[in-house]
């Protein structure tokens, strides 16, 4: 996976920050479909902090979100005028 390990975690982080919400995303564990699948999955907050990362082996979480994160991040980030 190198030079490219940590590009799911940048991208998703950038993602939630840019857009001002929270991210999650999912990847599968182990082979098919002609590649191997890390796993790896994230939930990150609307600031790009990592709320929750799953490992490389078959599993589910579950997650509390704080919705008024989101205000937070409008209010402290003005990243997107929403006027």
């Amino acid at each position: 996976m190198s030079p490219y390990a940590n590009t799911h975690y940048v991208l998703t982080q950038a993602r939630a920050i840019e857009n001002q919400c929270f991210v999650i995303t999912c990847n599968g564990v182990g082979v098919g479909h002609g590649g191997k699948f890390i796993g790896e999955s994230l939930v990150v907050s609307p600031t790009g902090s990592i709320i929750k990362k799953l490992g490389s082996t078959q599993e589910i979480a579950v997650v509390d979100i704080d919705l008024t994160d989101i205000k937070h991040s409008e209010q402290n980030y003005r990243y997107i005028d929403s006027a």
